[in-house]
């Protein structure tokens, strides 16, 4: 039996998917940065976590040098004065880095977290579970000792130390050079 014909583009029919659903293959606005078209690939998305982690903020000394390009293109990192432009120990995170890694909802969460690291109680289910699964959140219970799980609202979701690394920092004129 042959294919029915492909329906002309633009018309109602045309990207409907199974069961007759309109066929979407754009981002939500919750899952992209408002400054980014895209979130950071996997390989980006490691070494900005591993400059997270880095006292200095420096990045992983084993980054791929596209990965190192990319980072660079996209202003996500900031080089060091008087540092080889092709070593990546060269380069730090900068602010626009921190907030690359990050869904809208998740950074409003890291920016309205305590002092002390506690997110609101209002951030949403799976932006907490996102971040927690990332090594960025963590659940405790009222003793402090860390929890698997919410269990049921009775513990609170806090940013583990690299979470608190990940938190929006004042402006560094040093990030203005990249």
């Amino acid at each position: 039996m042959p294919l029915p014909p492909r329906p002309a583009p633009g018309s109602p029919d045309a990207g409907a998917g199974h069961a007759g659903h309109q066929a979407s293959h754009t981002r939500k606005d919750t899952d992209i940065t408002p400054d980014t078209t895209k979130p950071p690939t996997r390989a980006q998305r490691l070494a900005l976590t591993g400059a997270l982690a880095d006292d200095e903020g420096r990045l992983p000394a084993d980054t791929n040098s596209r990965v190192l390009a990319s980072l660079k293109t996209l202003g996500w990192i900031t080089s060091l004065p008087g540092a080889d432009p092709q070593d990546a120990t060269g380069h730090r995170i900068n602010s626009a880095g921190r907030r690359a890694l990050f869904t809208a909802t998740q950074w409003k969460a890291l920016q309205e977290a305590t002092a002390e690291g506690q997110l609101p109680a209002a951030t949403p289910w799976p932006a907490v579970q996102a971040l927690q699964g990332a090594g960025f959140a963590e659940y405790r219970d009222a003793e402090g000792r860390v929890q698997p799980h919410d269990h049921g609202g009775r513990n609170s979701a806090y940013l583990t130390h690299l979470g608190l690394r990940a938190r929006p920092v004042p402006p560094d004129p040093a990030d203005s050079g990249c």
